[in-house]
């Protein structure tokens, strides 16, 4: 039904404008040009091809503003560019047009049925961007109990007479001391150290150079004799996670 309006909406001014091209002398070529895009566009409507019918039909636009007697003809020339771009920039959009604009902008089914592609809205479109970032400060802890961690096998390996010097303890010598004490850093307590000796007579290892070293961050339990456990103090606790949240604010600035 479009399709046969569309026949006789093109093919009625595709036939006058060949008749004002006759008649019009200057103008001549301009009708023409627009006489033979309105006729092909008719054509195309009957043999339901719409994007043929649409650029013969924006081709009829840009020679009628050729055809205006107006201005100089480059500038009709350049002016019916601009217009016909201008309409086919808009057919292309015009669906997307519709659903952007809650229905105000109505786009004819005609139209909506051959134009098949849309512009996707973006963020911006849609209302802007809102991210959420969370920071992982229990693994910020969870580093620096680990440094503790190392650290006191190393002390302890030092004490136990299985390591000397400032080099970090080899892979044996740490193996040696796993057989005299055992240090754990459990999972769920980021904030944790749990240290036990084989021999509860060797706690004695745990002296005050040793306490001084750690006491300022860690609290010190003793479950029971060769038992020991190193706890982060909260307020170191809570320093680290204000740091470890304002460095992700830097990185993220």
């Amino acid at each position: 039904m479009v399709e046969r309006i569309l026949q006789y909406a093109l093919g009625a001014p595709g036939l006058l404008f060949l008749i004002l091209g006759y008649f019009s002398k200057h103008r001549r070529w301009s009708f023409w040009a627009a006489a033979i895009c309105a006729l092909s566009a008719a054509a195309a409507a009957h043999y339901s091809v719409f994007w043929v019918l649409a650029t013969m039909t924006l081709g009829a636009v840009w020679a009628l503003v050729c055809a205006m007697p107006v201005m100089d003809f480059g500038w009709r020339l350049k002016t019916g560019f601009v217009v016909g771009i201008g309409l086919g920039a808009f057919l292309c959009v015009w669906p997307t047009l519709e659903s952007t604009s809650d229905g105000k902008i109505r786009c004819p089914q005609y139209v909506k049925d051959n134009v098949p592609m849309r512009i996707v809205a973006g963020l911006d479109l849609r209302g802007g961007l809102r991210l959420v970032y969370t920071v992982d400060v229990e693994e910020a802890i969870k580093d620096k109990r680990d440094r503790y961690f190392d650290e006191m096998r190393q002390q302890l390996a030092t004490a136990f007479s299985l390591h000397a010097g400032d080099k970090p303890a080899t892979r044996e010598e740490l193996a040696s001391l796993d057989e005299k004490v055992k240090l754990e850093k459990p999972r769920d307590k980021v904030s944790l150290i749990n240290m036990t000796f084989t021999d509860p007579n060797d706690d004695g290892k745990i002296n005050e150079a040793f306490l001084k070293r750690f006491q300022g961050e860690m609290a010190v339990q003793r479950p029971q004799k060769g038992a020991f456990n190193f706890k982060m103090r909260p307020e170191v606790e809570s320093r680290f996670r204000e740091g470890a949240v304002n460095q992700a604010k830097d990185t993220i600035n």
